[in-house]
């Protein structure tokens, strides 16, 4: 069984790296970026992890329910739409943008987050 590795950017001296891979495990996407938030754009524009996903992760862990509920009732989606997007962008610590994309396992079941600095001094140390 061959396997790829998919680069969805470039390496420019970026501080991390993410790799992900399906159950498969036949291809590895690559991501370098600087912030989480960098990262999680990649992911979403890749169609790597999915908004509705990510609204799903974010209405539970933020016991949103209830807005949920009331969004339905008024066939208004932009109701949780709103609240959703208010703590992806404000609310939520990088940590926690980590965790929320680790939890998208669809297409890459398998993750790393990888601090390149480190992973040199490993090297260098070895």
């Amino acid at each position: 069984m061959k396997h790829f590795t998919n680069k969805l950017n470039s390496y420019y001296g970026q501080k991390y790296r993410w790799e992900g891979k399906p159950t498969h495990r036949q291809w590895t996407w690559v991501v370098y970026y600087d912030d989480i938030n960098e990262l999680f754009n990649i992911l979403i524009d890749k169609d790597i992890i999915h908004d509705d996903d990510i609204n799903d992760y974010i209405i539970n862990e933020y016991d949103l329910e209830k807005i949920k509920e009331e969004a339905e009732e008024k066939e208004d989606w932009d109701i949780i739409q709103e609240k959703v997007d208010n703590i992806r962008c404000h609310e939520m610590t990088q940590n926690e943008i980590e965790s929320m994309i680790a939890h998208q396992t669809s297409n890459a079941y398998y993750q790393e987050f990888i601090d390149i600095e480190e992973e040199r001094k490993e090297d260098e140390d070895d």
